[in-house]
C-alpha cells in the first residue's frame, strides 16, 4: 500500500466508530450542517465523486479530521490513513496520526496514537484529504524519494529492494530490476 497525494480534495461527512475508525458517508450529509459546502455541492464544486475511495482507492493518504460545533472547529487531527471497504461501508483507518488539538491553530504532536472523536447531537465530523504539510511528512515511509508528476503535488515513491526509479508514461514508479530488464527487452524487440 503506497502513500498517495492528489491535487483533488476528498471531502466526506464521517461517523466515529468505537474501534477508532470513521465511517465515511460522502459529502452530501455535510450540506445540512455547513452552508459553504451546501453551496459548493449545488454549484458542482463538490460532487459525489469527491470521495476518498474514488480519489485514493486503497492507498494511504494524508487526512484532516475536524469535529465541528456550530461553525467552530472544536477538535482537530491531521495524519496518514487508509481505507477499509466492507459490506457495511467504507471506513477511514488512521495509521499515523501526526498532530491533534482544538483546531489547526492550536495543535500538538500525536505521541500517544489517535484520539477519540465522540460527538454530541449538535456536533458533526468532517474529513478531508490534504497534501503533506512539510517535506518531513512527505517522506513518512522508509526508502522514499520525493517526486512529482503534477506541478505542486509532491509524491513520495517508496523504492522496493533491488529496484530503480522509473517514469512509465505519466507515472513515476519503483520498478524491480527483473521488470526493468523485461521492459527493455520488449522495447528493443518491438
Amino acid at each position: 500500500m503506497s502513500l498517495k497525494t492528489s491535487n483533488k480534495t476528498a471531502i466526506e461527512f464521517a461517523k466515529y466508530c468505537n474501534d477508532n475508525t470513521f465511517q465515511l458517508l460522502g459529502a452530501e450529509p455535510l450540506a445540512a450542517h455547513n452552508t459553504a459546502i451546501d453551496i459548493a455541492i449545488k454549484n458542482g464544486a463538490i460532487t459525489s465523486e469527491d470521495t476518498f475511495f474514488n480519489i485514493f482507492g486503497l492507498n494511504k493518504f494524508f487526512y484532516v479530521i475536524e469535529k465541528v460545533k456550530g461553525k467552530e472547529v472544536v477538535q482537530y487531527e491531521h495524519g496518514i490513513g487508509y481505507l477499509i471497504s466492507s459490506p457495511d461501508g467504507v471506513f477511514l483507518k488512521r495509521c499515523t496520526p501526526i498532530t491533534h488539538g482544538k483546531n489547526a491553530n492550536d495543535k500538538n504532536p500525536c505521541y500517544n496514537g489517535p484520539v477519540e472523536f465522540i460527538t454530541n447531537d449538535d456536533e458533526y465530523i468532517i474529513v478531508y484529504s490534504t497534501m503533506p504539510f512539510s517535506f518531513t511528512e512527505a517522506l513518512a515511509e522508509d526508502h522514499c524519494v520525493l517526486t512529482s508528476s503534477n506541478p505542486f503535488v509532491p509524491q513520495a515513491i517508496k523504492l522496493e529492494p533491488n529496484s530503480i526509479l522509473a517514469r512509465l508514461d505519466d507515472e513515476i514508479v519503483s520498478l524491480s530490476i527483473d521488470d526493468f530488464i523485461s521492459l527493455i527487452k520488449s522495447k528493443l524487440s518491438s
